[in-house]
């Protein structure tokens, strides 16, 4: 035998071998790791800031006092709506790799990073190791999942503490262990410290999970769970309480909020408006599609949902429910086994299903909140494929329901993704149902020595026909660096940023404000280039936070000298100006326009404040 050719005993350890270290749990971890890692973590560098977030994290940096309560400027005259954890951590990493957009969103992309593992491993320890790599697969693909780790937010920390604390209840409930289940409270708590009440939408399903998972007596489970929910409401309202007590003159005014205290900011502004927008609301409906039924599958143009859940979501429905319903793959294995397959079924559908009813009806719906059920999308998936693979042994009525569900899946596929991966998906999955079709038995290969079960290769087809179209997308994301859902609160161009600094920086050396700003959405820009303090006048639907009082006190003391007004108010005639707010008529008596030497391009924009009155 020739020395470049392998004998057929050395072929047959090489194939042993590679099944063995695909069924290894360790390789299969590693695998999805470095997979998942590569999409969120390729060219950081190039990822679009999100100056809020931005100006926070900078804020935040300069003192101890700014870390602890959120600051949004560095004078502290305000505070950012958002709690403080996933912002502490962007904190810590530009204190170690210096202040750059990847420093702030590398936390997000290692967090979204390591929930694909947890959830291969989640999935794996209940149903098989094949629905926990078709799981694992899922949610390192969902292109939304990819986006938002992408991203300079706050969701994808949120949304990998989810996981983490569904990991550690599946572990309880196996075991039996209340300190598991406490663990996955505390966890839960420093998810709504990450994100407040999306940090929550987990809970309910959590709950139900280890109710029916866990075989302790029901007196003690009901114990476990107390003890849960008591380290939840713990950690989660450590911060707000130990803000809420400091001195009243210590904290700054929360942005969002209606009287400056971190509750209201919770309970209404991240709360109830968020279901329910104000009137009077500034934002605008998200033009990625209107609320209704179709809302998270629609495709067209402004239309991102289905681009970044869509394909995997409707899999998810589909052959998630069809597995759920038919409990085709529950049927083998011990009582105990089953009922924990059963009870995680429970508890993705209550992840998944009401939140996304919730995602379709909502009036403002960012792409990055949909993040919050990306591993429920991804376990309905992973069961569903897994449990779509046994039904080659059942009967005829289930594997046609099987074929059906899968050509729906597939017309799904072609109408919504036009192009080549379309048609490769649609191939992939009529194959699947071929392959449904043909009943129970094996494939044998034309030698006739070796044999392939159908139902791995009605998984293999399926899992890759549902993963094909996200995984194209997700590396579109990756690759187009700039993609982003991080949204664009700065509305100061760098031009006007750029000439505000140079004319500032030499009038108001040893002031301690650079300048009051109107409305707060205008100084994140400015706070990024010059690193000063800004007092902000007006925060979220323009409310008013400081009036002219606080004005005429700055400007008596000597701290300031100069006012950003920014809007048709710094131009309107004396006779329409009482129709303008406050604080705006405030600084036109009190200021001179100097927009034209700082060099914006809009007039009535920067007033040079003096102590007399100036008639408008």
């Amino acid at each position: 035998m020739g020395p470049g050719r392998m004998t057929a005993p050395g072929f047959g350890r090489v194939v042993a071998l590679v099944q063995q270290a695909l069924r290894s749990p360790a390789f299969a971890a590693a695998a999805l790791t470095i997979g998942a890692g590569s999409l969120r973590l390729f060219g950081l560098d190039g990822a679009t800031p999100n100056p809020y977030y931005d100006a926070t994290v900078l804020s935040m940096g300069q003192s101890w006092h700014n870390f602890f309560f959120v600051a949004f400027e560095p004078g502290a005259s305000v505070a950012s709506d958002k709690p403080p954890l996933a912002l502490w951590l962007e904190v810590l990493s530009t204190k170690v790799f210096g202040l750059s957009t990847s420093s702030m969103i590398l936390p997000q992309a290692l967090a979204s990073t390591a929930a694909v593992p947890l959830l291969y491993d989640m999935v794996r320890r209940v149903y098989s190791h094949g629905a926990g790599l078709a799981a694992g697969a899922a949610l390192a693909v969902l292109p939304i999942s990819v986006l938002t780790a992408r991203s300079d937010t706050i969701d994808s920390m949120a949304t990998s503490l989810s996981v983490v604390a569904a990991w550690l209840v599946v572990r309880a409930a196996q075991s039996g262990r209340a300190r598991l289940l406490v663990a996955a409270g505390v966890v839960l708590g420093l998810a709504f410290e990450t994100k407040l009440f999306e940090g929550l939408i987990a809970v309910p399903a959590l709950t139900v999970v280890y109710w029916l998972a866990s075989r302790v007596p029901i007196r003690r489970r009901a114990g476990h769970l107390g003890l849960a929910a008591l380290a939840l409401v713990t950690v989660a309202l450590a911060w707000p309480v130990a803000v809420s007590m400091a001195p009243t003159g210590s904290h700054p005014w929360v942005l969002g909020s209606k009287d400056g205290s971190e509750a209201n900011a919770i309970v209404e502004f991240n709360g109830l408006s968020r279901v329910v927008p104000p009137k009077r609301a500034t934002h605008s409906v998200s033009l990625k599609g209107a609320p209704g039924p179709r809302r998270l599958f629609t495709l067209g143009h402004g239309s991102a949902y289905g681009y970044h859940t869509g394909i995997e979501l409707i899999g998810a429905l589909l052959l998630g429910g069809f597995a759920l319903i038919a409990r085709a793959w529950t049927r083998d294995g011990p009582p105990d086994l089953i009922r924990k397959r059963r009870a995680l079924g429970v508890g993705v559908a209550l992840w998944l299903l009401p939140a996304a009813a919730v995602f379709s009806f909502v009036t403002l719906l960012h792409p990055r909140y949909i993040e919050a059920i990306a591993p429920a999308i991804a376990a309905a998936l992973g069961i569903g494929l897994a449990g779509l693979a046994r039904v080659g042994s059942r009967g005829i009525a289930t594997r046609l329901a099987g074929a059906a569900l899968l050509c729906l899946a597939t017309v799904y596929l072609a109408k919504a993704q036009p192009g080549w991966a379309a048609t490769l998906s649609a191939v992939l999955a009529g194959c699947a149902s071929v392959a449904l079709l043909l009943g129970p038995g094996r494939m044998r290969r034309v030698d006739g020595r070796r044999a392939l079960p159908i139902a791995a290769v009605t998984l293999v087809l399926a899992a890759l026909a549902m993963l094909a179209p996200p995984a194209f997308k997700s590396y579109d994301i990756a690759r187009n660096a700039a993609a982003s859902d991080a949204g664009a609160i700065g509305s100061l161009s760098h031009h006007d940023a750029r000439a505000l600094s140079r004319y500032l920086q030499p009038r108001t050396r040893g002031l301690h404000w650079e300048l009051a700003v109107y409305a707060y959405y205008r100084a994140p820009t400015l706070i990024l280039r010059d690193r000063r303090p800004v007092l902000i006048l007006a925060g979220v639907h323009l409310r008013p936070i400081f009036r002219d009082n606080r004005l005429q006190s700055e400007l008596a003391r000597g701290r300031l000298r100069y006012a950003y007004v920014g809007n048709a108010c710094g131009t309107v005639p004396a006779s329409r100006l009482q129709s303008c707010p406050r604080t705006i008529r405030w600084i036109r008596r009190h200021g001179v326009d100097v927009s034209h030497a700082a060099g914006l391009a809009a007039p009535g924009s920067l007033f040079r404040l003096e102590s007399r009155s100036h008639g408008a």
